[in-house]
């Protein structure tokens, strides 16, 4: 009877991290620690699906490439880049908007989208098109909100939204 290997879950984003590893140039000392700023932990033997997919995005960034062409095992959903549609419509919000921010639109969506601790938060470049589809939504109704408090509000020109 032959010892049967259990199969590893993460086999697919293991060989797409290190293909990036590789291909960045990163030696072992670097790696680890890139892996311990981008995850906490400083060996992929302790990530779970969360810290490769960080880890992956993250990589892909710095490669040059957005972070949503990686979508193996994301399961679709709310994963993957906005759409057009989503990034038109936030800019065109942001734009309608453009005065009355303290901070500039991608600041208040910041603080807003994500917690303080956020892992996303930290890396988001603030550009829309950056976001996930499952955020620009999220953007999007924290702008309507914003917009519809404007008008409910009649804030003047000289009022602003921090």
């Amino acid at each position: 009877m032959s010892a049967r290997r259990r199969k590893d879950p993460y086999a697919s984003r293991r060989r797409l991290y290190f293909a990036l590893v590789r291909e960045l140039g990163l030696d072992t000392e670097t790696r680890r620690l890139f892996q311990e700023e981008a995850t906490g932990k400083a060996s992929t033997k302790d990530w779970d699906a969360a810290d490769w997919t960080a880890g992956i995005d993250e990589l892909q960034i710095r490669a040059g490439r957005a972070a949503e062409a990686y979508n193996a095992d994301r399961g679709g959903g709310g994963h993957g880049s906005a759409t057009s549609g989503q990034v038109d419509l936030l800019g065109n919000l942001a734009w309608e908007l453009r005065d009355y921010w303290r901070q500039g639109a991608e600041a208040f969506v910041r603080t807003r989208l994500w917690d303080a601790s956020d892992f996303r938060r930290k890396r988001w470049s603030g550009r829309w098109q950056d976001l996930w589809r499952d955020e620009a939504s999220r953007a999007i109704r924290i702008l309507m909100g914003v917009k519809e408090q404007v008008r409910a509000q009649g804030l003047d020109r000289k009022a602003r939204i921090s």
